[in-house]
């Protein structure tokens, strides 16, 4: 029976690991791999992973709490913008504000890199749990 007990608490502990380190590199991969244009960085640094779980059940996710961050990853449709609290748009353009009553804004293209990094670094994370089961019986 110790033999078994050696074999599943190693076991636990590998499938943790490797979990955490399969979430990390996809969250990294998203992070850089992406075609939206970036001005702030602050769509990527939104980018995050956890973990849970316990014993021979673990969970990793990527993903988003940002609004903006989901837009870019879903896209959006063709739409009128008008003002909601003001009489009129305001943004700058070439160092001027400009103003507008309604704006036809063309909708933004999906650019799912969230789900890209899972595809590009699916293969690596089965041979990474693969890799981590073959170990743990090898106690």
């Amino acid at each position: 029976m110790e033999f078994l007990e050696r074999i599943q608490s190693n076991l636990e502990s590998r499938l943790q690991s490797a979990m955490q380190i399969s979430v990390k590199e996809v969250q990294e991969y998203a992070r850089q791999n992406h075609n939206f244009k970036t001005r702030t960085g602050e769509a990527e640094r939104s980018i995050t992973s956890s973990v849970s779980g316990s014993g021979g059940h673990w969970e990793g996710i990527v993903g988003t709490n940002r609004e903006i961050t989901v837009y870019l990853h879903e896209g959006t449709k063709e739409r009128i913008i008008t003002p909601t609290h003001k009489m009129a748009l305001r943004w700058t353009a070439g160092g001027r504000f400009i103003f507008a009553k309604r704006v036809n804004h063309p909708g933004t293209l999906a650019d799912r890199f969230i789900t890209n990094a899972l595809q590009e670094k699916k293969e690596d994370i089965i041979n990474r749990f693969d890799k981590s089961v073959s170990v743990a019986f090898k106690v």
